[in-house]
C-alpha cells in the first residue's frame, strides 16, 4: 500500500519538511486552559505535542503524474497522520483524464479498489490503519480531484 504521496510520508515528523502552519489557536488556548498550570511556560509545538491536538499546514506544491498538487497535511505531535492533496482543473474534460490516469495509477499498485460509493466520483483503497481516497469534484464551473492518504491518528495520540 502506498505510504508517500510527493514528499509527505505518513508519520514523518514535520521537522523534515518546509510547512507552513495553519492557524489552529482556538484548540490550543482551549488545552491551555484546560491543562492550567502545567502549560504556563509550554510554546505552541510542546503543547501540541503533549495535548494531541491536530495541527494542520500548507505544504509546498508538487508534481505527482504531470499535475501540480496542493497539500494540506494534518498532524498529531508533529508528526503526519493525513496528506490531502487538491489539483485544479481547467475544464471537466481535463478533469476526466487526469482523474482516471490517477485511478489507474493507484489501482496498478494498490490494487483493486475496496470501496467506490455509488453513483459516486470517489474511490477507496484500504488497508490495516491505512485509507487512499481519490474524488473527482465537478461543481458548475470548477472541476478538481482531491486525493487523501490517511494513516491512523489514534497510534499516534498514543505514542
Amino acid at each position: 500500500m502506498i505510504t508517500k504521496i510527493g514528499d509527505y510520508k505518513l508519520y514523518d515528523s514535520v521537522e523534515k519538511h518546509e510547512l507552513t502552519s495553519v492557524s489552529r489557536a482556538d484548540e490550543i488556548n482551549g488545552v491551555k486552559k484546560h491543562m492550567g498550570a502545567q502549560t504556563k511556560d509550554l510554546s505552541v509545538e510542546e503543547i501540541v505535542s503533549i495535548s494531541g491536538v491536530e495541527e494542520m499546514f500548507e505544504g509546498k506544491p508538487f508534481s505527482f503524474l504531470e499535475v501540480e498538487w496542493t497539500p494540506l497535511i494534518a498532524t498529531v505531535g508533529r508528526r503526519i497522520w493525513k496528506v490531502s492533496c487538491y489539483w485544479q482543473a481547467a475544464n471537466k474534460k481535463e478533469a476526466d483524464l487526469v482523474f482516471k490516469k490517477v485511478r489507474i495509477y493507484f489501482s496498478s499498485r494498490c490494487g483493486e479498489n475496496c470501496k467506490h460509493p455509488f453513483m459516486s466520483q470517489k474511490y477507496i483503497w484500504g488497508a490495516t490503519n491505512l485509507n487512499l481516497t481519490i474524488e473527482k469534484a465537478n461543481y458548475f464551473v470548477q472541476h478538481g480531484i482531491q486525493l487523501l492518504l490517511q494513516g491512523d491518528r489514534e497510534s499516534l495520540e498514543n505514542q
